[in-house]
């Protein structure tokens, strides 16, 4: 039943979740059932995540308010267990002031998510577009550059006085999620890229993804989990 339910190909979302559905029948023990019970939820997400992507009229709140739901769709990392909720906050559309000038004027800023990790000494930024292409989702290197720019001078702007030096900009990890019909010049994408400019902006502490990328890493990051748990004796084989 494992390698049943690993098997991605060939199987839609739905029988997934019947394959884990009964999984959770055959499961008795109380920490098998919890970790089943997360398994379903992830395919759960994943299955959501990927019809936002499909309905073209799908705006960018839904998309903002579902990973900020499941924030390991983006980076698993920031949802492991035994991580609680205190260990890891997620705010949508945080609020700082970007200061211009000594005169104290400032333009209000709205990071659409901001995730902070307990060990983590900074913020991370999360900026994202809707999938569907509009003039507001065709995002360019120097529009990401820029706007995650902005965005972390107004976080170090807004970060209490103290002993310790300010940031750097690029310590202030950040995450940018584009549209997924994004790709290389040469290609047919609807927003299109040179081939270095997902490096340069790595080299920027900025992670550049589409919406293809954060289903296919989720998938991924959902197989490795499975494996892990039953290599560990967590959940029990059973016979197909």
């Amino acid at each position: 039943m494992a390698d049943t339910i690993l098997d991605y190909a060939g199987k839609s979302q739905e029988e997934l979740l019947v394959s884990v559905a009964g999984l959770l029948g055959k499961v008795s023990a109380s920490e098998d059932l919890k970790q089943a019970a997360i398994v379903q939820e992830r395919l759960k997400a994943i299955q959501t995540l990927e019809e936002l992507m499909d309905d073209p009229s799908t705006v960018e709140k839904a998309f903002e308010n579902h990973l900020a739901k499941n924030p390991w769709l983006i980076n698993p990392y920031w949802n492991q267990s035994p991580r609680t909720q205190e260990e890891v906050k997620v705010v949508t559309q945080e609020f700082n002031r970007l200061y211009q000038g000594k005169d104290g004027d400032y333009r209000k800023t709205f990071i659409d998510i901001c995730i902070y990790i307990a060990e983590e000494p900074y913020p991370i930024i999360v900026e994202l577009k809707r999938n569907a292409l509009t003039p507001y989702s065709r995002v360019s290197f120097n529009r990401i550059k820029d706007q995650v720019s902005d965005y972390r001078k107004a976080v170090i702007q807004g970060l209490p006085l103290g002993s310790s030096r300010p940031p750097q900009k690029k310590e202030i990890p950040a995450y940018f999620i584009c549209p997924e019909d994004t790709g290389y010049a040469g290609e047919e994408h609807g927003i299109v890229l040179e081939e270095d400019e997902p490096e340069l902006l790595k080299a920027l502490n900025i992670t550049l993804l589409s919406y293809r990328d954060l289903v296919a890493n989720a998938k991924k990051a959902y197989r490795d989990h499975i494996r892990v748990v039953e290599e560990e004796g967590g959940l029990p084989y059973f016979e197909a």
